[in-house]
């Protein structure tokens, strides 16, 4: 995807990858409350409003704080 944003580099190590193909399947899913293992893992360090608050979209900047200032047709000023 040309246009996307992904942010899960650090569940692609392979220590963590192993470690998730190894458990068993009930384990992974609990009910249909998602990431339950980790949530349960970082319970003691993550806020409980954080880990109990639903999924948000990502929602792109206006403007990219890359990118110069652009005048309303678009053009770089």
């Amino acid at each position: 995807m040309a246009h996307s944003v992904e942010g899960r580099f650090p569940f692609l190590d392979p220590t963590v990858v192993d470690f998730a193909a190894s458990l068993p399947a009930r384990h992974k899913l609990f009910g249909l409350e998602e990431k339950f293992i980790l949530k349960h893992a970082f319970a003691d360090l993550v806020p409980p409003e954080i880990l109990a608050r639903p999924k948000q979209p990502y929602r792109r900047p206006m403007r990219p704080a890359s990118s110069p200032a652009r005048s309303p047709n678009g053009c770089p000023r």
